[in-house]
């Protein structure tokens, strides 16, 4: 199977990255809400990023990966016949 494109991890990096700016936004919220708005991104981004690259990224890369392989398998029911060679 070749690697996935640059499109797909893209895709699979914003599928993890907006979840978890919404997420940590949110609850970070009421914590920094009198910080200074570049020191709260700052926070935001950094365990945005850390959570992102070591756990989100990984875990729909191999789910990504694992559709994609069963999608290409045949199907594991159903059986081809048997090729019979005719005889002379």
């Amino acid at each position: 199977m070749p690697p996935i494109s640059i499109h797909e991890r893209a895709f699979i990096t914003w599928l993890a990255i907006f979840p978890l700016v919404s997420l940590v936004g949110a609850l970070l919220a009421s914590f920094t809400g009198t910080w200074p708005g570049l020191l709260a991104t700052a926070l935001l981004t950094a365990i945005v990023v850390v959570l992102a690259v070591y756990l989100v990224v990984p875990q729909l890369t191999k789910l990504y990966l694992r559709v994609l392989r069963r999608r290409q398998k045949p199907d594991a029911g159903v059986r081809a016949r048997p090729q019979v060679e005719p005889t002379a």
